[in-house]
């Protein structure tokens, strides 16, 4: 149900590479008004430590260096449900 892209390149141009990351290790960071505040992505090396590189998405135009796809969800507005759970019930 979710699948995060990250645009690399310049800040006030196009993207000069796409990347796609592991929805397992996205989280979505909550912002007040709607739109997330940042998107995390977190990455446990082989000692078990925890490292993790914020994203953060502008409050005023709502653009980040991640797009989020997501599948319709009726119970959480900030995750995507996969066609998978939904067969499953």
């Amino acid at each position: 149900g979710n699948s995060y892209i990250q645009a690399v390149g310049p800040e006030n141009g196009p993207p000069r590479e796409l990347y796609t990351l592991r929805p397992d290790r996205m989280a979505v960071i909550p912002g007040s008004n709607g739109v997330p505040q940042a998107y995390r992505y977190s990455v446990r090396d082989a000692q078990g430590r925890e490292t993790y590189r914020d994203f953060q998405v502008n409050r005023i135009n709502g653009r980040s260096a991640i797009l989020h796809l997501k599948t319709f969800h009726p119970l959480d507005d900030w995750y995507g449900l996969s066609p998978i759970d939904a067969a499953a019930y």
